[in-house]
Order: structure tokens, then sequence, then C-alpha cells
């Protein structure tokens, strides 16, 4: 099964800001099966992506795809555990319950993520 992000209408589109395409078990039936669900999310230069976790207690795993920014993780108490600059190529994983955010350089940022999801 294929599911296309390139032509897929965005959950969130922020003018000036970025998109966040949301790939389900409602898109792509599979992914129930196997417990994960996905995301795409495309930056504009200098872009934030706000602070979130997932309730549901998921492990999440990104992929930047392309450009370059700031990522911040900060555990269950409130210690920033990460805070490095990322791009692409590079991957890392959120644990459960942690915090993420990001912030894209001048060429933007664009990433794939991964997150488990209950059955």
């Amino acid at each position: 099964m294929v599911y296309s992000t390139e032509v897929a209408l965005p959950n969130v589109d922020v003018k000036n800001g970025g998109k966040l395409i949301v790939v389900s078990h409602e898109e792509l039936g599979m992914l129930k099966e196997v417990g994960l669900s996905g995301a795409v999310v495309k930056l504009e230069k200098n872009a934030m992506y706000a602070p979130q976790y997932l309730p549901d207690s998921a492990f999440q795993v990104y992929y930047i795809v392309k450009g370059s920014g700031r990522v911040q993780i900060v555990g269950i108490n409130g210690q920033n555990v990460l805070d490095e600059t990322v791009q692409a190529g590079e991957l890392f994983v959120v644990p459960k319950f942690f915090v993420v955010s990001a912030i894209a350089g001048v060429e933007g940022m664009e990433w794939f993520s991964m997150f488990t999801i209950q059955k």
C-alpha cells in the first residue's frame, strides 16, 4: 500500500509557517495492524514547531528529510535532555511522555516521524 503525502491535504497549514500531514490507519489501513502512525512536517525558514507531546505514551522516531534546524527535547521532570542542531539524514528518538519542539534553519526543515499507537 502506498500513500502520497505530496498530494494529501495537510491537517494543519500555517501561512509562512509550515504544514503538518498526519498518516494514520484512516489513510493507510495497515498501520493499525502494526501499531504505528506517522506524520510529515514541512517548516518554512525560521518557523517553529510548537512544543508537543503525545498523551497516549507513544515513542516517536524523527528522520530529517531536508534542511536543518534546532531541536529541543524536555523530559518528564522538566530537564532539557536534547538541545541540538539537526540536519538532513539525521534521526532522533523522543521517549514516552517527553516534549519535543523545533525551529527550522534558514533553508527550512522537513521531517518524517513515526510513532507507536495503542491497538
